[in-house]
């Protein structure tokens, strides 16, 4: 039997608090780690997911459209995690596509039950936390199945106000309830340089992409219109490394089924993998062989 997939939501109360580059994030930690997953960005202010990942997809998400979702459930029917791009403010469909489908009670056809974490991307105010306690409260009677994770964005406020908003988390009844409860983990998402951010969006590249060395990024782009120099790429390496290790710590990605395992148990489909286009380059198209990450010393 296969490991069982988890759906990842990628979640916030508002817009802005960092959701689409933390997706990114994460989905460059799952090709440096070979997982079997799929990347969906149902945030159609933006779509910015998309814009790197051109396989990703793009779904709408809206208090009518639940069907959108239903591709999350097909890809998990295949044994797939999938990462979702969430529009800020979603729990409500989300939770209300769950209750109306019953998909919190509906085995897989091998008898696996699904797992669901939402990742909630936080700034250090009252606001960011009042909004994660709603989305607890509407997770509420899945909470056996719903783990919450609040993602602080350190890149959203100084370190005095992280640990003004941690005095907060300590004060809160429902959130400290939650936490004893397993119901609620905490992770910091480490800062991203403003310039180099800037720039990584201009690109529409993966991290995997940005962080080639100039001969290697010659060589699939003859004309590159932008490229990152060494000590931007050595910036960005940084973060992703910081990222990585907070997302390491939490092992909730521990179980989740890597591309070599997809194989070997006859799951493996050319289509819909993370990383496979020409654009990200993230898993070699005809080996699935992962790229080495090119860093500077």
């Amino acid at each position: 039997m296969t490991k069982p997939p988890t759906i990842h939501l990628v979640d916030s109360g508002a817009g802005g608090k960092g959701k689409s580059l933390f997706t990114l994030a994460t989905a460059h930690y799952c090709e440096t780690k070979s997982y079997y997953i799929q990347l969906i960005d149902a945030d159609r202010a933006t779509y910015n997911v998309k814009r790197h990942y051109p396989d990703a997809i793009a779904t709408v998400l809206s208090e009518v459209e639940y069907q959108a979702l239903d591709a999350v459930w097909h890809s998990v029917e295949q044994a797939k995690s999938v990462l979702v791009n969430l529009p800020g403010g979603a729990h409500e469909s989300v939770a209300n596509w769950l209750e109306r489908d019953g998909l919190l009670d509906m085995p897989l056809d091998n008898g696996q039950s699904v797992c669901f974490i939402k990742w909630f991307l936080c700034d250090p105010t009252e606001q960011s936390l009042v909004l994660l306690k709603q989305s607890l409260a509407t997770d509420a009677q899945s909470a056996n199945r719903m783990l919450h994770v609040m993602v602080k964005n350190e890149f959203l406020g100084t370190d005095l106000q992280w640990q003004s908003c941690a005095q907060m988390v300590e004060a809160d009844v429902d959130l400290q309830a939650a936490i004893k409860a397993g119901r609620l983990l905490e992770m910091k998402f480490p800062k991203f340089p403003p310039y180099e951010r800037n720039k990584f969006y201009q690109s529409g590249w993966t991290f995997a992409t940005a962080l080639k060395l100039p001969k290697e990024l010659e060589a699939e782009m003859p004309n590159p219109h932008l490229r990152f120099e060494r000590l931007e790429q050595q910036r960005i390496a940084t973060f992703l490394k910081k990222t990585n290790h907070e997302l390491e710590l939490l092992g909730l990605w521990n179980e989740t089924l890597t591309l070599d395992e997809a194989k070997a148990n006859g799951l493996l489909s050319k289509t819909n993998q993370l990383g496979n286009h020409k654009n990200s380059k993230g898993f070699d198209k005809s080996s699935d062989k992962q790229l080495q990450m090119k860093t500077s010393n």
